[in-house]
């Protein structure tokens, strides 16, 4: 009896289906553990490569005003601090130690490393891996940029219907490399002191003409961090500003929409998150400010319409020197309407990394500013409108950003 019942045992398969389960719902887990743990690594490592960007360009702005390697060091690990990475993280060479600008002296290179422990699941996966970033920074002398198209496929600039650009001592850039990279027609035309597109260009009314062929521009403000506060509760939600309205704003977090209609709006100095929404400054209204820097963070955008007006300027010092408008980089591509009449002045660098900016309805933008950069994906001038850009910075105390000046520090790997 003993053996027939050891017999049944052994050749008994109904539990075989549950065991097999267990197991596979373990390997189940491990992997979608590990699936969690590897993006958790990419966007750590993400962090890491703009903190190297942004340790590069201030230890190399540092450098190129004379600093000592000391101080270029002081300015690196202040900047990665700022991302979150302590100086413990950060390695600075002055010249670099590898890579293709090996012993340039002007070159500042930093590395930031990090081990971080992953435990996908206890059963399979435990592994230490180190994240890093790395980054290389120069100075370069040349004519100072005022426009940036980043857009690197498809149409970066388009100037339509007797429109405009006009970058009085300053250079037009625009990184697609499309045949019509950039493009202009009816009577449109593009006056700068220089015109340069990674591919080709398209109409007539350049002056001079552009060059081809060039180089792409990276992203010269992909250093910027968020505001610290970004992620913070909302300190007004659908905020508006109505009817002949005479306001003073502080700096905080505006959340679904902030709008100024038929009003005259002023900003007091600081930081403003602009979260989801629209910033509208509708007609016949005005808005103006000193020291201010405006964040747009999920896919907020910003419309100034016809007959509005705009007169403001980027802090001095602080976190964000010389930056009057900012996207978040993680943004979804939005639409900002520039239109407003010459009066208007933005005093200081404009960044929609996702954005298109739009100058429309016969607007005729910023030619009342010493110097305004613009930075965006694209950019399209319509119907009988102007983008005015100067260039006159040492008539102005706000900082142009180190990436975009005559003298810039530029990122080279």
């Amino acid at each position: 009896m003993a053996r027939v019942a050891i017999k049944k045992f052994v050749q008994d398969t109904s539990g075989g289906t549950m065991l097999f389960v267990g197991f596979a719902m373990i390997a189940v887990v491990g992997f979608a553990g590990m699936a969690i743990d590897i993006g958790y690594w990419y966007s750590v490592e993400r962090q890491a490569q703009v903190a190297a960007d942004s340790a590069a360009v201030a230890g190399g702005f540092e450098a190129m005003w004379g600093g000592d390697l000391a101080a270029v060091r002081a300015a690196a690990e202040d900047q990665a601090a700022q991302h979150g990475f302590e100086a413990s993280a950060v390695t600075v060479n002055r010249p670099p130690t590898s890579g293709p600008n090996m012993g340039e002296p002007t070159a500042v290179e930093v590395l930031i490393r990090r081990p971080t422990s992953g435990l996908a699941t206890t059963l399979l996966f435990r592994m230490e891996i180190e994240i890093t970033g790395r980054s290389v920074a120069a100075q370069v002398a040349g004519t100072p940029v005022c426009l940036v198209a980043l857009r690197s496929s498809g149409q970066g600039i388009m100037v339509n219907s007797d429109s405009s650009i006009q970058a009085n001592g300053c250079m037009v850039h625009a990184n697609s490399h499309s045949l019509s990279g950039i493009g202009s027609n009816s009577g449109s035309s593009i006056d700068a002191e220089a015109i340069s597109v990674v591919g080709d260009y398209q109409g007539t009314g350049y002056t001079p003409a552009p060059d081809t062929g060039v180089p792409e521009l990276p992203d010269p403000l992909s250093y910027l961090a968020p505001p610290a506060n970004a992620g913070a509760p909302c300190d007004h939600n659908s905020k508006s500003i109505d009817d002949e309205g005479n306001e003073t704003l502080s700096p905080g977090v505006y959340c679904d929409d902030l709008k100024i209609n038929d009003s005259d709006v002023t900003f007091d100095p600081g930081v403003y998150v602009i979260r989801s929404g629209e910033f509208l400054v509708n007609s016949d209204s005005s808005i103006s400010g000193s020291g201010v820097t405006f964040y747009f963070t999920d896919d907020a955008k910003f419309t100034l319409n016809s007959d509005s007006r705009a007169n403001l300027s980027a802090p001095v010092t602080g976190d964000y020197p010389g930056i009057l408008l900012f996207q978040d980089p993680s943004s979804s591509n939005t639409d900002n309407l520039f239109n407003s009449d010459s009066s208007s002045a933005f005093e200081g660098t404009l960044y929609f990394p996702k954005g298109k900016v739009m100058v429309n309805s016969g607007s005729s933008l910023g030619g009342g500013g010493n110097f305004s950069v613009f930075v965006a994906r694209t950019f399209e001038i319509n119907s009988d409108s102007s983008l005015i850009l100067n260039s006159n910075y040492a008539a102005s105390a706000v900082p142009v950003v180190p990436t975009l000046g005559a003298r810039r520090i530029a990122l080279f790997e």
